[in-house]
């Protein structure tokens, strides 16, 4: 049996790229398991894999380390991952629109960058068009205002 990827752990592909895992979320359409994480050499872009794809496609690299194989030093990222990291986590978790919604109140638009829109865009399997952060966060808001809307009236 294969065991559940974890935060923090790092896992490599058969090119030897590493990656590190964010966490462990949810499809919001139909709640299958995903594994959020980050290519070691680019640390700010934000990968979503289901849990059964990410197994398939990476090893862990701890147990290459151990032989000598795996080296990551030359991967490490240049900077370091956003202090706001929670808030997308907690996005990401959320298991309502509801609270999607709450936790993007929370978060100041200036914390925001693309890539973090980005990835919850994908979290909710849409498309938020480039532009300034300040039109992306709204047309993110919108798009969670009309799913509320419209999901709790199927309900």
């Amino acid at each position: 049996m294969l065991s559940m990827p974890k935060k923090g752990e790092k896992y490599r592909d058969s090119e030897w790229n590493v990656v590190e895992i964010l966490g462990i979320g949810r499809n919001a359409d139909n709640l299958e398991e995903v594994v959020i994480f980050f290519l070691l050499k680019i640390p700010d872009r934000y990968w979503i894999l289901p849990i059964k794809d990410f197994v398939k496609r990476y090893k862990r690299s701890d147990t290459e380390k151990s032989k000598g194989r795996c080296d990551d030093s030359a991967n490490k990222p240049a900077k370091s991952i956003p202090d706001n990291n929670s808030q997308l986590m907690d996005f990401l978790d959320a298991s309502s629109v509801d609270q999607r919604l709450d936790i993007l109140k929370r978060m100041k638009v200036q914390s925001l960058n693309d890539h973090m829109i980005d990835t919850m865009a994908v979290a909710l399997d849409t498309e938020i068009p480039k532009g300034s952060i300040e039109n992306r966060y709204s047309d993110l808001m919108s798009h969670l205002e009309t799913r509320k809307k419209y999901e709790q009236h199927r309900r």
